[in-house]
C-alpha cells in the first residue's frame, strides 16, 4: 500500500518550494552585495588647511599581510590670482602603494572656518598606481569662492578605500 504525497498547498505550515527559497535567496543577494562589497575601510581625519604648506596624514591606510596601501600627507597650493570671486586651488595628495595590484580611493573634504562651520566641500576620486611603495601622489583641483577660502582654517578629510575604480 503507498501513501500519496501531500499537494504543495497542503503542505504542514505553509512551506514553501525550493525554487521559490533559492530565487529569494539569489535575490537578496543581489540587492545585498554592492552595499557590502563597496568600501574595504573608511578613515577619517581632521586637519589644518596648510595653505601653501604640507601636513602629515595619520592613520589613512589599508593594509593585508603582504601589503599597505597608504595616504601620507596633503600640501595645498593655492592660486595667487582669484577668478570672478572664484579661488582655485590644488590639493595634493601623497600617498604609498606596495602592492603589485592599484588601489582605489574616494577623498571627501569638508572646509571649515576657526568656528568649525563649513564653508565649502569637495569629492574626487583616485587610482593608486601600483608599486609605489616609496610614494607618489595625485592632485585634486578644487574651485570656492574667495572668501571661504579665505575663512577656511581646518578641513575634515574622510578616505575610502574602494574595492573598485567606482566603488
Amino acid at each position: 500500500m503507498s501513501v500519496p504525497l501531500p499537494a504543495p498547498a497542503a503542505r504542514p505550515g505553509g512551506a514553501r518550494s525550493a525554487w521559490t527559497c533559492a530565487a529569494g535567496a539569489v535575490l537578496a543577494l543581489l540587492l545585498a552585495g554592492p552595499l557590502l562589497a563597496t568600501i574595504w575601510a573608511r578613515r577619517s581625519l581632521s586637519v589644518k588647511v596648510p595653505k601653501g604648506g604640507r601636513v602629515e596624514l595619520e592613520n589613512a591606510s589599508y593594509a593585508s599581510r603582504e601589503w599597505a596601501v597608504s595616504l601620507k600627507a596633503l600640501e595645498v597650493k593655492a592660486d595667487s590670482r582669484p577668478v570672478n570671486g572664484t579661488a582655485p586651488t590644488v590639493w595634493v595628495f601623497y600617498y604609498t602603494n606596495t602592492d603589485a595590484e592599484p588601489h582605489y580611493v574616494s577623498v571627501s573634504v569638508r572646509c571649515l572656518d576657526a568656528k568649525h562651520v563649513e564653508r565649502s566641500r569637495f569629492e574626487a576620486a583616485a587610482t593608486l598606481q601600483p608599486g609605489h611603495p616609496d610614494g607618489a601622489a595625485f592632485e585634486v583641483v578644487a574651485r570656492m569662492p574667495e572668501d571661504d577660502w579665505r575663512a577656511s582654517t581646518s578641513a575634515k578629510v574622510v578616505v575610502d578605500f574602494l574595492s573598485t575604480p567606482k566603488g
